[in-house]
């Protein structure tokens, strides 16, 4: 009797680690999209620290249309820079549903830090160049959905 108990215990312990650590990636790197100028970019979700902190380094590539979507909890000047990436980027950063700021085509070479000197609640990271190439400019408005 007791060795089952200790057993169903284990098997319970078991399942509520692997439940959080399920639901700890499924929040950290859920999907949605942004829209910015009439151009959709499948983004995943950068919500807690570590998952910001990650970002899409250690990454080979990112496809045409997707890019990483860091939210933050308050607004604030957020630093981004190229740590463990293999492609260059460009960094968007919003406030408001707005662009405040792009820093265009980062190389992956560079790990100086990026400081858009605006404060900025979301930060949106894409393939580097596409913000030239779409026109995208501050002021211009971001739909999340």
């Amino acid at each position: 009797m007791k060795t089952r108990i200790i057993i169903i215990s284990l098997i319970l312990i078991i399942l509520i680690i692997a439940v959080c650590i399920f639901g700890f990636y499924n929040f950290s790197h859920k999907t949605n999209s942004v829209e910015i100028d009439g151009h959709r970019f499948k983004v995943e979700l950068a919500i807690d620290s570590q998952a910001r902190q990650k970002g899409l380094g250690d990454r080979d590539q990112l496809c045409p249309d997707c890019g990483m979507l860091f939210l933050f909890p308050q607004k604030g000047v957020y630093s981004f820079w190229m740590k463990d990436m293999r492609f260059n980027l460009d960094i968007i950063w919003i406030l408001d549903g707005k662009i405040v700021y792009i820093s265009r085509n980062n190389s992956f070479h560079d790990l100086s830090l990026i400081n858009p000197g605006v404060e900025a609640d979301k930060v949106l990271e894409i393939n580097a160049n596409l913000a030239d190439k779409y026109g995208f400019k501050a002021g211009d408005e971001v739909k999340i959905k």
